[in-house]
């Protein structure tokens, strides 16, 4: 059985458990970054400055929008990165355990990162697709109560908004090596 999502797991604990940062705002409007703000300041800047000067005038207005966007967060006291992932990981607890995978709230945010990979693949259309598999060791209850970790599998084709979650751990390769005799 697999859980589809819309968030990327790890990046949800890191709002969670992270305060308000440079870092924090970066990791979650990158993408936006990357499709709007950096052409469109790119033809402004081009219009009104040399070709050599665009880097530096460019690190300065995402700096400034970066600053502008952490004083608006302080000010008003609401990380809506935080809430966010919060109401997604609530959710995510009740899809587990539908994967017997009997685990909270509070062990959720200490999950980890255990490993990370890439490969390619064809889509149904013959169109190369980036695969981006990230395996998550979930602390979880077992049968007699004790904790112990469970690897939960996350597939993502990246550049797309869908991450499917399922049991599962990377199976590590065999390194033959010559006995000495």
């Amino acid at each position: 059985m697999k859980i589809l999502v819309n968030y990327d797991l790890i990046n949800s604990i890191k709002n969670v458990n992270e305060p308000m940062s440079p870092f924090k705002i970066v990791r979650n409007k990158k993408a936006s970054w990357a499709k709007f703000n950096l052409p469109i300041y790119t033809a402004i800047d081009l219009t009104f400055n040399k070709l050599e000067t665009i880097p530096l005038v460019l690190a300065f207005q995402f700096g400034l929008l970066l600053t502008a966007e952490m004083v608006a967060n302080s000010v008003m006291g609401f990380d809506i990165y935080k809430n966010e992932s919060d109401r997604n990981l609530k959710r995510l607890v009740l899809q587990l355990q539908d994967l017997n995978v009997e685990t909270d709230y509070d062990m959720l945010l200490k999950s980890e990162l255990d490993d990370k990979s890439y490969r390619f693949r064809l889509n149904d259309k013959k169109i190369p697709e980036l695969i981006e598999t990230k395996y998550i060791l979930v602390p979880s209850y077992n049968y007699q109560g004790d904790i112990k970790s469970t690897s939960i599998q996350q597939d993502h084709v990246v550049g797309s908004k869908t991450y499917v979650l399922s049991i599962g751990s990377k199976q590590r390769q065999k390194q033959l090596a010559y006995a000495n005799i």
